[in-house]
């Protein structure tokens, strides 16, 4: 499916309030994928296993508490990126079983400087994304980081204005944004069809 970015952002929103998270933290989550969309990455599939992880453990489990990370060993990285967001750490900084580390990216980005990047490492890899743009995003599911200083990466991203989404993983994210819906009663149905129970003309 074909969505504009601001298609995708009113589903991702969605799905994340029925996933769990507060209504701002499902804004903030919205954006930052959004941001990875404009950047020519596709955050669906990442931001799909992260609420199923949530949906598994609860939400409370993820979020951090007194460090960036969460009390169970795994932390939430629209939760730990609003933070890193609103009040930056010194670097360098490390976060524990990040879940979908990618979704981090958009927080480091908005912390990063046209000079300076920020280079997310784990065991076996690391990318480095800057003000201008991202080096590389194969980016395990789950992992230890640490956020070191970086030169910036040379090259600009492509800024996209729409993004492919499978239709499997649409529908999935349909699912949980359907769990907002207040569910129907007969007044509601009533009121809601045609005419209903009614007729002014």
């Amino acid at each position: 499916m074909n969505l504009s970015l601001g298609e995708f952002q009113a589903v991702a929103a969605k799905a994340l309030r029925g996933g769990g998270y507060s209504w701002g933290m499902a804004a903030e989550g919205a954006r930052a994928c959004r941001s990875l969309a404009a950047m020519g990455i596709d955050p669906s599939p990442h931001l799909l296993r992260l609420l199923d992880v949530v949906d598994e453990l609860g939400i409370d489990a993820l979020r951090p508490r007194d460090t960036l990370s969460g009390e169970r060993g795994r932390t939430c990285p629209i939760s730990a990126g609003a933070a890193i967001s609103d009040s930056p750490p010194p670097t360098p900084f490390s976060l524990i079983g990040v879940v979908e580390p990618v979704l981090l990216l958009p927080a480091l980005r908005s912390i990063a400087t046209t000079d300076t990047g920020l280079a997310m490492q784990w065991e076996g890899g690391a990318v480095v994304i800057g003000d201008s743009g991202v080096d590389r995003v194969e980016v395990p599911a789950e992992a230890d980081i640490e956020i070191q200083p970086a030169p910036a990466p040379a090259r600009s991203y492509l800024r996209s204005t729409r993004i492919d989404i499978a239709a499997a993983i649409l529908e999935q994210l349909n699912r949980y944004a359907h769990r907002t819906y207040a569910p129907s009663t007969e007044a509601s149905r009533a009121a809601g069809a045609g005419a209903g129970l009614t007729d002014n003309d």
